[in-house]
């Protein structure tokens, strides 16, 4: 990664659905750190696993993780919250490397 980029991203604070949250209240957000030191993201296999993270990430505050099962996944990948959660991600990156990331994003819902 870039040099002055912070060792993680702390970028999926957001507004989530109260369905996914453990105290249902309409302000609260919450956030998931992901991890750039490790990536030179200018790099398009790094750029495609920082993706990956961020997908990961913005699931997880959705309401869905990597042991939710299958409908519970696509229900949150294909959420608004999902997609404020990725944007606000791509959004805390430098442009150079947020670019790379969007080039590497690949659809992430699992297939109906």
């Amino acid at each position: 990664m870039n040099p002055l980029m912070t060792t993680a991203l702390a970028a999926l604070a957001l507004s989530a659905p109260a369905a996914a949250m453990a105290t249902p209240s309409p302000t609260a957000s919450r956030s998931v750190a992901v991890a750039t030191d490790d990536l030179n993201a200018r790099d398009p296999l790094a750029a495609s696993v920082l993706s990956g993270r961020i997908d990961a990430a913005a699931a997880q505050v959705c309401g869905a993780d990597r042991t939710s099962v299958t409908d519970v996944q696509r229900a949150a990948r294909r959420s608004a919250c999902y997609e404020r959660a990725v944007e606000n991600a791509l959004a805390q990156l430098d442009p150079a490397t947020a670019d790379a990331v969007s080039r590497a994003r690949t659809p992430r819902v699992p297939p109906p």
